[in-house]
């Protein structure tokens, strides 16, 4: 099974409460199944969690953010980036490059046109 690291579902939801406040963070995550809800409410920072939740995630930010733009999700991956590139991930950074292996473009590209789907 593929995983995110909490760091990085933490400063997604950063990221909402930064650009939308404490209503976005609760509309991002109304358009959740309550099984994410409750998952995202009790993230811990170190621990490894399913990619599918953390796309999941993305997926209801750019729709309930984003107004369903998936440019909207160049804001949160460069929010994210600042956040957690320069302690977590730093290992995957090339030299003079911020940019890292996304080996999952393709799936998060069909979740987000298509929407999240629901298990």
């Amino acid at each position: 099974m593929q995983q995110i690291k909490g760091s990085i579902l933490k400063s997604r939801l950063a990221f909402v409460v930064d650009h939308s406040g404490d209503e976005g963070r609760k509309s991002v995550l109304q358009a959740l199944h309550d099984d994410d809800r409750r998952a995202l409410n009790s993230i811990l920072t170190l621990n490894w969690y399913p990619l599918d939740l953390g796309l999941r995630l993305d997926g209801a930010i750019v729709r309930t953010l984003g107004a369903g733009k998936p440019e909207f999700f160049e804001k949160l991956g460069a929010a994210s980036a600042d956040k957690n590139l320069g302690s977590v991930h730093k290992a995957f950074q090339r030299r003079r490059s911020a940019r890292f292996s996304q080996p999952h473009a393709g799936h998060l590209r069909d979740v987000l046109r298509e929407g999240t789907p629901r298990v």
